[in-house]
């Protein structure tokens, strides 16, 4: 299971500047400093909860809004998405919907890790 994963989520990355803004977006809403510090812990973290031995406070805001991103880019143009670009570049599930704006996709996601995070108690 664990190989699979790592090499599944090789192929699912959100472009550098819309990563940036989405982390920016979590800062904003004060809840940056939750989840992982690296892609590595993110990775254990994710490996941890397919196991099902998460813990009630490792909410990861990051990769909650990034499979909440990659989960409706699935949803709304399909396993495609999933595809490299002709030219070998990773798709970005944002800069590929075309249909809806691109702070849909930071704001939306942003805000219902903010909702979460107080459901759990991990902020005011």
């Amino acid at each position: 299971m664990e190989a699979f994963c790592f090499a599944s989520c090789e192929l699912m990355k959100i472009c550098q500047p819309h990563w940036d803004r989405l982390r920016k977006a979590l800062d904003v809403r004060g809840i940056g400093h939750l989840g992982a510090k690296s892609s590595g812990e993110a990775m254990r973290n994710v490996v941890t909860e397919l196991e099902g031995r998460e813990a009630e406070n490792d909410f990861d805001p990051m990769m909650a809004c990034n499979n909440m991103i990659w989960s409706a880019g699935m949803r709304d143009i399909g396993l495609s998405i999933m595809a490299n670009n002709e030219d070998g570049s990773e798709k970005c599930p944002i800069c590929e919907r075309a249909k809806m704006t691109e702070e849909a996709w930071i704001a939306g996601p942003a805000d219902e890790a903010l909702k979460i995070a107080k459901e759990k108690g991990l902020v005011p």
